[in-house]
């Protein structure tokens, strides 16, 4: 997996699993989006609002 915080107005940045697994454990997540890959139905992402 490919793991990756997006700045507002900065665009996207790559981070590690361990940075993304204490992201997710320690901050507040106030909400989540899945979003299905174009012409798969078993790949997806999923964006979460902190």
């Amino acid at each position: 997996m490919q793991y990756y915080k997006i700045l507002p107005g900065k665009g996207k940045l790559r981070i590690t699993r361990t940075e993304f697994i204490r992201a997710y454990n320690e901050t507040s997540i106030l909400a989540l989006q899945p979003l299905q890959n174009r012409g798969s139905e078993i790949d997806f992402q999923i964006e979460f609002y902190v």
